[in-house]
């Protein structure tokens, strides 16, 4: 398995960051994330209720952490207009386009005026892909930024943003789980037994979504910048689903696709979806609203 541990920031500007936590594995894919977003500056709480997961193609979920605007839109919004202007759907095409446009607008006077320690941004993907038609879908991990390095650990900022990827392609190397943002600290050890309790009990996405919200919930309560409520995205497999299985809401089972927004305060219902990026168009998020028991007329 990989686990990509970045190093706790130099600066106590730098931990400002969201926390993002993904699984890849064979049967499906997890990605988690808290909401928040904080000003750099005093560490006021922004917005709340953020999105900072992008779903692309219906089979790599997307998020970020750092910049929380590019070219005068959320980076949320600008990360899912980005993903659908290729009209194909070669994920090394575009994750590449991905990277190219970053670099680009991380250039622009809005953003150049900021602070390098403002600048930082970084894209965590995981999802599925493969060689060719007959080919076999494989977990991938993907990273975009602009302060890490080929072996995944932070470094220094750069103007330039870097794209790297890794396939899970063989038995010895078939599942893996990393973060990106805040440090988890001594958490990490904790959430490592965790998953592998998962992983030994063939548990579904929900169980390892489970895990992620605890370990953010558990860093919130240290660190004011990292949020309590979270966003759920999980991908099954292509082979389980066909190749663009609809995410919905569930339980999280093998064969079932799910986004989650998952509040701390409560745990029932989803109210916010992802953004979804598709060649060509971009969707959502969706809102949802519970619908009210009508009153008796007793």
């Amino acid at each position: 398995m990989y686990a990509i541990l970045f190093s706790r920031p130099s600066r106590k500007e730098a931990t400002a960051m969201t926390l993002i936590l993904s699984l890849a594995a064979p049967p499906f894919v997890v990605q988690v994330a808290d909401r928040m977003v904080t000003a750099f500056d005093t560490g006021e709480v922004v917005r709340d209720n953020a999105i900072k997961l992008v779903l692309y193609d219906n089979r790599v979920t997307f998020a970020f952490t750092g910049l929380a605007q590019l070219e005068g839109v959320t980076t949320d919004r600008w990360l899912a207009q980005t993903l659908s202007v290729p009209a194909r759907n070669n994920l090394g095409q575009v994750c590449k386009h991905v990277t190219e446009q970053a670099t680009r607008a991380a250039l622009r006077p809005e953003a150049t005026r900021l602070k390098w320690w403002k600048r930082k941004l970084a894209f965590m993907g995981v999802g599925f892909t493969r060689s060719s038609p007959v080919a076999p879908w494989l977990p991938i991990a993907i990273l975009i930024s602009n302060f890490h390095g080929s072996d995944w650990q932070e470094c220094d900022y750069r103007y330039d943003f870097s794209f790297y990827y890794k396939i899970h392609d063989s038995p010895s190397n078939n599942w893996g789980w990393g973060r990106i943002g805040a440090s988890i600290g001594n958490d990490y050890h904790r959430v490592e037994k965790f998953l592998q309790t998962c992983r030994r009990r063939n548990a579904g996405p929900g169980a390892f979504a489970t895990v992620f919200r605890h370990a953010i919930i558990s860093v919130a309560d240290l660190n004011k910048a990292v949020g309590q409520d979270v966003l759920v995205a999980a991908i099954p497999c292509p082979t389980a689903v066909g190749l663009y299985p609809f995410p919905i809401t569930g339980n999280g089972t093998f064969d079932t696709a799910l986004f989650h927004d998952w509040p701390a305060t409560r745990t029932r219902g989803v109210l916010t979806s992802p953004l979804f990026a598709y060649p060509g168009v971009v969707a959502g998020p969706l809102q949802m609203v519970p619908t009210r028991q009508p009153e008796s007329s007793d």
